[in-house]
């Protein structure tokens, strides 16, 4: 029970890192100019890493600003 609330919680955490990261990318680029790659280099993660979290460029965007 522990083990999994401690994954769930820095699975959490990584994913709000990754959030900011491509909050600071998109806002400095359009989102056409954005890539998966780009953020995940950003945040420290390799490209694959970041779909575990995240569909694609369309769903990271779109949690971002919800």
């Amino acid at each position: 029970m522990v083990r999994s609330e401690r994954k769930e919680r820095e699975f959490n955490m990584r994913r709000a890192e990754i959030l900011r990261t491509a909050e600071k990318i998109f806002a400095a680029k359009s989102f056409h100019d954005v890539t998966m790659a780009e953020i995940a280099n950003a945040s420290g993660f390799s490209t694959g890493s970041l779909y575990q979290f995240f569909e694609g460029k369309e769903n990271l965007y779109t949690t971002m600003i919800s």
